[in-house]
């Protein structure tokens, strides 16, 4: 059974908007942490990113998850492109999961 999972995420700058008590760089720092807690938290099965970014392309292959860069832009279409371009593959089944997860141990159990 080929599993994989696809971590759609957005820049790190534009991150958790949502915060305004948090400046502009610890939202981006809150954002990279969170992230990479769900990617090390992965690591037993192929990690795929869905991005539109060049920081966030760079951080991914840096903690050796594979990139699906999708051609349109938004984080919905990005979700879309890496879910179909994965069920191309050897791929037989895909768990989509958020990118800003307090907890995330235990997603692969």
């Amino acid at each position: 059974n080929h599993k994989a999972i696809l971590i759609p995420i957005k820049n790190f700058n534009s991150a958790k908007v949502r915060f305004p008590r948090l400046d502009a760089a610890a939202r981006e720092n809150l954002a990279r942490d969170l992230a990479t807690a769900v990617v090390n938290s992965c690591k037993d099965i192929p990690v795929f990113i869905a991005c539109e970014d060049d920081e966030v392309e760079s951080w991914a292959r840096d903690l050796g998850a594979e990139v699906l860069r999708s051609p349109s832009k938004g984080l919905n279409e990005a979700v879309d492109f890496g879910f179909r371009s994965l069920k191309k593959s050897v791929v037989e089944s895909v768990l989509i999961t958020h990118g800003d997860l307090i907890y995330p141990e235990g997603l692969t159990s």
